[in-house]
């Protein structure tokens, strides 16, 4: 799962819509992703 936009500093200025979408997740399918995130931090897919 990840945002649907980039959270940083700058949301003072931006539009309410684009604001809405910080809140939302949305499942990732993409390989590449799912690749880089593994590699990133391997210790997320390891339970308890």
């Amino acid at each position: 799962m990840r945002t649907k936009q980039g959270k940083s500093h700058n949301r003072r200025k931006k539009q309410t819509s684009t604001k809405r979408l910080f809140s939302e997740m949305i499942v990732v399918d993409s390989t590449g992703i799912k690749r880089r995130v593994e590699r990133l931090a391997p210790y997320l897919d390891q339970k308890g």
